[in-house]
């Protein structure tokens, strides 16, 4: 061996030399401070307080979808949560701590108050955000990088309109309805679709009246059918106190009675509601181990969660389609006219909406 030759060895094995010792102190420095290819999403929710169970459900959801991906794929998600108390105010705050000191680079939240309070933030940011809420503002001038994955609460109204009218054919019609920016639009809905001399309202408030003053006889005589709107467990009482007041009719629901709360709020008068819901496929044994799987950290897996699931899984999907950055996978999320997953279709929409099909389906205690 010659002394040019001795000389490349030895330049060759300290450049392996200090490769393997740069590696090794970016290993340790990615143990450190974070794996830099962990993408992480940032959930604003309500934990606690009276829409806790909504939050908890996309909670669920999210962490179900979360170890889907990173059991299968080759990305890595971290989920991180904060907190609103039920509280819109806190919706900002958590959006604010997530963007500066969490560094996410998604954001999920629910309830209407709080997506549009979120929203600009997002836009401004350039943040990727999925809102879990049925507001049809959501998805105004989103800018590609806002999206409600769930119908709206007009598209609510105009399935239930249908099926009031085909299926029930009421005499008289009583509504309750929740009073709030998502209601009132709601409320419009039925005010054009029900004679007036047919109808009445009924609006209420979360936690500002004794929900039997306004469950009385002298509220609902006449009446043959009741539809009452709204998300939170107001909704099973108002039930409650209806049958506990001796309201025999019909009683109809909107998605919020997919609750458990609502359902517990009621009691054995859950009985019978009839609601609309998402035509998820409840019986499937994939869903079933979903179930399952909630039930073993103590949360509900509901139709809310298996949306939540869902944006996971085609975040990531669409992740392969683009150079991965949040911005180029909403814009691959938003040209897209149909995903399946799981067995169920999502038709995206350019506005940010991605919708899914409603079936109405009824409550039966003990099954």
């Amino acid at each position: 061996m010659n002394r040019t030759t001795k000389i490349v060895i030895a330049v060759v094995a300290v450049v392996a030399v200090a490769a393997i010792a740069f590696f090794g102190i970016r290993n340790q420095m990615r143990k450190r401070t974070g794996d830099e290819t962990v993408i992480k999403i940032g959930a604003i929710l309500p934990l606690t307080g009276i829409n806790a169970d909504a939050g908890n459900s996309v909670k669920v959801g999210l962490e179900l979808g979360i170890n889907d991906v990173n059991s299968a794929g080759k990305q890595k998600y971290q989920l991180i949560c904060y907190d609103t108390k039920s509280e819109a105010k806190q919706a900002v705050q958590g959006f604010q701590k997530l963007n500066s000191v969490d560094k996410a680079q998604y954001y999920f939240t629910t309830l209407s108050d709080n997506s549009l309070a979120i929203k600009p933030l997002a836009i401004s940011n350039k943040q990727v955000l999925f809102c879990l809420a049925s507001h049809n503002l959501i998805t105004k001038d989103s800018k590609s990088l806002v999206f409600r994955p769930i119908n709206t609460g007009v598209d609510e109204a105009i399935f239930l309109t249908q099926y009031i009218k085909n299926r029930v054919k009421p005499s008289k019609i009583l509504f309750y309805i929740f009073n709030t920016e998502a209601g009132a639009d709601v409320k419009r809905i039925y005010e054009k679709e029900f004679d007036p001399a047919r109808r009445k309202f009924i609006v209420y408030d979360d936690g500002t009246f004794h929900t039997k003053d306004i469950t009385t006889p002298a509220n609902f005589s006449g009446f043959d059918c009741i539809l009452i709107v709204g998300y939170s467990p107001t909704m099973g009482v108002l039930v409650k106190n209806l049958r506990e007041a001796g309201y025999k009719g019909r009683i109809i629901a909107n998605l919020g009675f997919n609750n458990q709360s609502v359902i517990k709020a009621a009691g054995k008068y859950a009985d019978g509601i009839w609601y609309n819901d998402y035509d998820f496929p409840y019986d499937a044994t994939f869903y079933k181990n979903m179930v399952l799987a909630a039930q073993k950290q103590q949360s509900n897996f509901t139709a809310l969660s298996f949306i939540a699931y869902s944006c996971v899984k085609l975040i990531d999907m669409m992740s392969y389609q683009s150079d991965k950055t949040p911005t180029n996978v909403a814009m691959h999320i938003s040209n897209a006219k149909e995903v399946k997953i799981n067995e169920v279709f999502f038709y995206p929409h350019p506005n940010g909406s991605i919708t899914s099909k409603y079936k109405m389906r009824k409550i039966s205690i003990g099954e």
